[in-house]
C-alpha cells in the first residue's frame, strides 16, 4: 500500500492506494495528528510546495509512526516525455510539473493544463512533450482577499452564490467579478492554446 500526500499552500491532502486503487483519502491541517498506522503502508510519496520546515514535520511523523522515510517528487529537466522549458528546472513548482506529466500521459496531442487552487497556474505542453511555458496568477480567493484588504469601502458580509451575471450588490459585484475574470482568462488561454498547440489540443483543468 502506498500513502500519498499533496502538501499545498492552503491545505494538505492525503490518499491511500492499494494497487493503484484509492481506498481512503482525507484532508488535514496537521499531518502530525494523522492516525494511519493501521494501514500496512510500504511507501510514502509526497508532492509539496510548502516550506522545508513543514516537510520535515511530515518526515518526522512518518519515520516515528510508520517507520518509513517519505519520497519527495522533485522537478527535473525532463521526465516521462515532457521537457521542462525553465533554464533552472528546479525553480518550476513541482505541483505544476506533476500536473503536466499526468496530463501529457493522458493525451495524444498538445495539452493546456490549468490548476485552479490558491494560485491559478496555466501551462502549455506541445504534442512532442515540450513545455512552452505558462502563467501564475492569484486564485479566486486570493484575488477577492486582496480586493477587500486593499480597499476601504469595498465590503460585504452576506453570502453570495458564485455567478458571472452582473452583480446587483457589492458582494455580488466582487464575487461575480472574480468568476467573470477567471472564466475570461480561461477562454483566452484556450484560444491561445489552439494557436500554440494546434486545433486538436486538449484542455485539462484541476
Amino acid at each position: 500500500m502506498i500513502l500519498e500526500f499533496d502538501l499545498g499552500n492552503s491545505r494538505s491532502k492525503w490518499r491511500m492506494l492499494e494497487e493503484s486503487r484509492v481506498v481512503d483519502r482525507g484532508v488535514t491541517d496537521d499531518v502530525s495528528s494523522l492516525a494511519l498506522d493501521h494501514w500496512p503502508v510500504s511507501r510514502i510519496r509526497v508532492a509539496s510546495v510548502v516550506s522545508e520546515a513543514l516537510e520535515q514535520k511530515l518526515v518526522t511523523w512518518a519515520q516515528r509512526t510508520l517507520k518509513i522515510t517519505p519520497e519527495f517528487a522533485r522537478t527535473s529537466a525532463s521526465c516521462a516525455g515532457v521537457k521542462n522549458v525553465y533554464a533552472e528546472p528546479h525553480r518550476l513548482g513541482v505541483d505544476r510539473w506533476l500536473a503536466m506529466l499526468a496530463a501529457y500521459s493522458q493525451c495524444d496531442a498538445g495539452v493546456l493544463v490549468v490548476d485552479a487552487g490558491t494560485a491559478m497556474t496555466i501551462d502549455y505542453v506541445d504534442r512532442g512533450g515540450q513545455h512552452l511555458g505558462g502563467y501564475i496568477l492569484p486564485g479566486l480567493r486570493l484575488s477577492e482577499q486582496a480586493l477587500l484588504r486593499d480597499t476601504s469601502r469595498v465590503l460585504f458580509s452576506e453570502p453570495v452564490v458564485p455567478s458571472t451575471t452582473p452583480g446587483c450588490s457589492t458582494g455580488e459585484a466582487v464575487r461575480h467579478g472574480g468568476y467573470f475574470a477567471a472564466i475570461a482568462l480561461l477562454e483566452k488561454a484556450v484560444s491561445q492554446g489552439r494557436t500554440l498547440l494546434g486545433e486538436d489540443a486538449r484542455a485539462l483543468i484541476t
